[in-house]
């Protein structure tokens, strides 16, 4: 094996290396739970990406944790028939903006972006504490006057049309100051909310990500390993006076680590797959 090869078999897996990085790092900052159609029960704190209108229908209640921060593609929202429960606490509000409010989007984040929260009837019923709502057409559009609804300590962002519209009238509030309004109650009582009804899918395709996450970061590890070992036998190689006496020596350890670091890759790529594969479905 000559040193030429050498050396072009270690510049081929570098840039593999630094390839799968790349990829692994993408892969996961896009990592955000996927939301769409009826949604009920109780989501947890944690990133989603709302890919189409979400519905609270009529009689179920939808709860939304603390901490959860919500992106919204175009022509998304949220449209609620039941009860929506915004429950953010202090230091730890919950987040509705636009979907490109995150790094890396193509273009910056603006006022209608999404639709926003907007409830249906007098049945429907709202409450949204230590909440922010940004770059939406309407914040939370009321849409009738009879419905129970209750807004404490919710700051509107850069809202198109209006943060909080009620009966097809504009409600005035302040820009960037947190708002607390209430309607037709004191405090609502909801109902206890069980587990979403998507909470194994998500959860099971979580347990993927993490063991997919897992493979690939062992398999980038050993086949930097196996990279940094063949780098130093190489280095032997080139500088060992007596070099040419254990060639075959010096070969067999460095084919050893670059197998070592082939197999690390084949690692890495099945890991990042399978990560990529849960991302589409």
């Amino acid at each position: 094996m000559s040193r030429k090869i050498i050396i072009r078999h270690s510049n081929t897996f570098l840039t593999a290396l630094a390839f799968v990085t790349l990829l692994s790092a993408a892969l996961f900052a896009a990592d955000k739970r996927p939301l769409s159609g009826a949604v009920v029960g109780g989501l947890d704190g944690g990133e989603y990406l709302v890919k189409e209108a979400l519905t609270v229908p009529a009689g179920d209640t939808l709860r939304i944790g603390a901490g959860a921060v919500m992106y919204f593609e175009p022509l998304t929202g949220i449209d609620v028939r039941g009860v929506l429960s915004v429950q953010g606490a202090l230091g730890l509000p919950v987040i509705m903006t636009s979907s490109n409010d995150t790094a890396g989007a193509a273009e910056p984040p603006q006022a209608f972006d999404w639709n926003g929260v907007r409830t249906f009837g007098p049945d429907a019923a709202l409450v949204m504490r230590h909440a922010s709502v940004s770059n939406s057409v309407y914040g939370v559009n009321i849409g009738d006057s009879l419905s129970k609804a209750e807004l404490r300590e919710v700051v509107f962002k850069n809202n198109g049309y209006a943060p909080v519209v009620r009966g097809g009238e504009t409600v005035p509030v302040a820009a960037d100051a947190p708002v607390s309004a209430a309607w037709n109650v004191d405090t609502l009582p909801l109902k206890p909310v069980k587990q979403v009804r998507k909470a194994h899918r998500v959860n099971a395709k979580f347990v993927v990500n993490v063991s997919a996450l897992t493979t690939a970061a062992a398999g980038l590890t050993t086949c930097y390993i196996g990279l940094s070992n063949t780098n130093v036998y190489q280095k032997h190689y080139a500088c060992d006076d007596n070099a040419d006496n254990l060639s075959e020596y010096y070969q067999e350890k460095i084919a050893k680590n670059i197998t070592v670091s082939a197999v690390g890759a084949i690692a890495a790529g099945i890991g990042l797959s399978c990560l990529g594969l849960t991302l589409f479905f």
